[in-house]
């Protein structure tokens, strides 16, 4: 069985990743080299999502195989802007999120103690939960525009490029599975409000069940070692 340490930085590092790209996208996509960066910085999750997998072979080689056509997908789209690989591009990377979600929440969830680490892993998974969310609503709203309305205007209108639109839908996405529900940016179709409504029920029963048991147990083993 893994020890408690066995994935000590990998955590760590797709954390700092996720925060690293939550917190410099607003100023990238302002750039004039918004893109560039843009990919840049996803790139850098990519890469810390796929290392956060990789004691396990068998992980490591089924994310690599949704990352790097993702990444094909997305320098395709970028230089010929094709339609199919943007869609594919969105689809690979919410695939990748998803995978490398569900491999550190299983691997939370076998530790026989709860460390730092354990708990760093716990915030990864809501991140990446939140992130998964932000590409599937990026594909549905290039899939069929208009599903999304920022201040009553369509989001494909007032951001034709789909990097562009990532802001403001990293921004609804934690809005919504926090359940602030602040109303600015708001689903216009079916598909798109039921997904609202699945990643609203998951953002609670994770905050409420998961982390909050992990932290339990993290405070009651200090408890018994002092």
């Amino acid at each position: 069985m893994t020890t408690p340490t066995a994935n000590l930085g990998r955590y760590t590092i797709l954390l700092a990743a996720l925060v690293l790209l939550l917190l410099l996208l607003p100023f990238v996509a302002a750039s004039p080299f918004g893109v560039p960066r843009f990919r840049l910085l996803v790139i850098v999750v990519l890469i810390a999502g796929v290392y956060a997998v990789s004691r396990r072979r068998s992980l490591m080689i089924t994310a690599l195989a949704f990352a790097l056509p993702a990444l094909v997908a997305d320098w395709v789209a970028h230089f010929t802007g094709s339609s199919l690989a943007v869609s594919l591009n969105l689809a690979l990377s919410a695939a990748f999120m998803g995978l490398v979600a569900s491999a550190v929440l299983l691997s939370v969830l076998q530790q026989d103690r709860v460390t730092t680490d354990t708990i760093l892993g716990g915030i990864c998974v809501y991140l990446l939960v939140g992130m998964v969310f932000v590409l599937l609503f990026s594909w549905i709203e290039h899939a069929r525009p208009g599903s999304f309305l920022v201040d009553g205007e369509r989001l494909t209108e007032l951001f034709p490029a789909v990097p562009d639109r990532f802001s403001p839908l990293i921004y609804f996405s934690f809005v919504t599975l926090t359940t602030l529900g602040y109303g600015d940016v708001h689903p216009a179709g079916e598909l798109a409000q039921m997904l609202c409504v699945g990643e609203a029920v998951v953002g609670q029963m994770y905050l409420t069940i998961l982390v909050a048991r992990l932290v339990g147990l993290h405070i009651s083993h200090s408890r018994f070692q002092t």
